[in-house]
């Protein structure tokens, strides 16, 4: 069972410029990657010149993290609160 900071550490592997598919290799046109664990699933999206990675509880349905994450995202900038 992972805990908050392992997951934190397991999304750490991505680096500034790139987001990385779950293979661990570099694709530039990667924009959205989560992993999922027993309790936490990770959430990592990419919009130019920000990224943005959230972390949420497993009970989150998957389909359901992109919206979530893409509407906080621009609610940020639109808000210039980034």
């Amino acid at each position: 069972m992972l805990s908050v900071i392992e997951m934190h550490s397991t999304f750490n592997m991505y680096d500034s410029t790139t987001l990385s598919d779950d293979c661990g290799e570099s694709r530039s046109s990667v924009q959205e990657v989560y992993c999922s664990a027993r309790l936490y699933k990770c959430y990592a999206i990419s919009q130019p010149p920000y990224k943005m990675f959230i972390l949420f509880s497993a009970k989150i349905q998957t389909y359901a993290m992109s919206s979530v994450s893409k509407k906080l995202l621009q609610s940020l900038i639109k808000e210039r609160y980034i």
